[in-house]
């Protein structure tokens, strides 16, 4: 933190002496690791020609002390990063923990709140118009570490607009009463364990066949998303072995790799979001039928349980689902 700090006053006294109306710092483990090393070499270099009797002991001492950090540093699992950015509407603090929370703090009061699956241009556009400071999502803003910033950038155009953000990530798929088990949910799982790293979720349901289950989703996961403009919903898909599905495993969004760890956990079905040609092969060839129902389908119930525990948690706040949320896709 002190080094983020440091960054930013630095930021500050080049961006302000530039005259540009924006500027960001990303400030990541390597690059901290790097900093540390390069400060106490020329700390180091700096004591022994000050004093050198001393100096000895102090540069052993920041020497130790540094490889202790690094060390830690390189241990840690969930590393944190950081991202200050400032569009002229006054500064913002961006934090990234190991793609699982995503905070954008505008540092404003927050009255409303807007739930919705990703943070679009259009969410931020609603968000703005019904008065929401604040904007809860399950999909990061910022995937990967910015370089530059413009008009076009969603993390831009929330602090400019003075919106803070928290997205939620791996997280929420894992989560009791997150992204999976709302979806096993619908189908009516019962016993239901986690597979997949604890994101998916497997157990037993109703006797059913594939393709009556492939059109059960097609309906369900339908009557719980915003429909699009044009065309159908929801698009499903589906690779069936002719057996009947009893057992069935849920991961939402692009799980169709996980094909090999639903077949371990004794399942007859996979229905996930998204899953390539050889996902299909494969999985039949072993045993398992796949249905797949589209990322965006299989992830946007989610939004209601999590307002819903928002309203629960927070009465004093009044919490939206997003209408503006739309799959990327239209389908014929």
């Amino acid at each position: 933190w002190p080094a983020a700090w440091l960054l930013r006053l630095a930021r500050g006294i080049v961006t302000t002496a530039a005259g540009l109306p924006y500027a960001a710092v990303y400030l990541n483990r390597t690059l901290l690791c790097v900093w540390l090393i390069a400060a106490t070499g020329m700390f180091v270099i700096f004591l022994l020609q000050r004093r050198r009797q001393s100096g000895v002991f102090a540069a052993c001492l920041a020497v130790t002390l540094t490889a202790a950090i690094l060390g830690a540093a390189l241990w840690e699992t969930d590393p944190v990063s950081m991202t200050a950015l400032d569009v002229g509407q006054g500064a913002c603090t961006v934090l990234r923990g190991g793609g699982a929370t995503f905070v954008v703090d505008c540092g404003g009061e927050v009255r409303r709140v807007l739930v919705t699956l990703d943070i679009t241009p259009e969410v931020v556009e609603e968000a703005a118009r019904k008065g929401c400071g604040l904007i809860v999502s399950h999909h990061p803003v910022i995937f990967s570490p910015l370089k530059k910033l413009s008009g076009q950038d969603v993390a831009f155009q929330l602090v400019k607009s003075g919106i803070s953000a928290i997205c939620m990530h791996t997280n929420l798929d894992a989560a009791e009463g997150g992204v999976n088990e709302v979806l096993a949910g619908i189908f009516g799982m019962r016993e239901m364990e986690a597979f997949a790293e604890g994101c998916g979720r497997v157990g037993s349901i109703e006797p059913v066949t594939v393709p009556e289950l492939a059109k059960k989703a097609q309906k369900e996961l339908a009557s719980r998303c915003n429909q699009p403009f044009n065309g159908p919903a929801v698009q499903v898909k589906f690779a069936d072995t002719g057996k009947t599905v009893r057992r069935l495993a849920v991961i939402s969004g692009a799980g169709g790799s996980l094909f090999e760890d639903a077949i371990a956990r004794g399942a007859d079905c996979l229905l996930t979001g998204e899953a390539n040609h050889h996902h299909a092969i494969d999985a039949k060839r072993l045993g398992l039928s796949l249905i797949a129902a589209g990322h965006y389908a299989t992830e946007f119930p989610v939004t209601a349980a999590v307002a819903e525990k928002l309203r629960t948690a927070f009465p004093e706040l009044e919490v939206l689902v997003s209408e503006d949320a739309r799959d990327p896709y239209t389908y014929l």
